[in-house]
């Protein structure tokens, strides 16, 4: 809630400052809920094996990598089109009549973009590989 009271509207000068800082809030979210699922796995009584740690680490690069490859599509597309049009904003248009009436101000509809169609299928695929080597491992070693 205090950041949305920062928060200013789409396509002014300052929004990349909040874009930034929304992001980077995130982010710290996201590393600080994964510390505290890896110092909870170390617990001694839930008495976990090993390779526990080690696939959450693989989840983990793969959440990196996500990012990572987010990020650099995102620099990428941003330095093929218009810099003035901010990434994550939604695309306006006007709409108004032959008579030259005022134009009616419309949102258009939100189109799912090519970073977002790839980051989630990399997220999905690194949680599907995690779960598996969960379930592998407790067959192999189980408890």
């Amino acid at each position: 809630p205090i950041m949305a009271y920062f928060r200013c509207h789409p396509g002014e000068d300052k929004r990349w400052i909040f874009n930034y800082a929304h992001r980077t809030v995130g982010l710290l979210a996201l590393g600080l809920g994964l510390g505290t699922v890896f110092l909870g796995m170390d617990l001694y009584l839930l008495d976990l094996p090993s390779f526990t740690t080690w696939a959450l680490m693989g989840f983990l690069i793969g959440l990196g990598l996500n990012v990572l490859v987010r990020e650099i599509m995102i620099v990428y597309k941003s330095q093929t089109e218009d810099a003035s049009v901010a990434q994550a904003d939604i695309p306006m248009e006007s709409k108004g009549d032959e008579k030259g009436d005022a134009p009616e101000v419309v949102q258009a509809p939100a189109k799912k973009e090519d970073t977002e169609v790839l980051s989630f299928f990399i997220l999905s695929l690194c949680a599907v590989g995690t779960t598996a080597a969960i379930i592998a491992g407790i067959v192999v070693y189980p408890f």
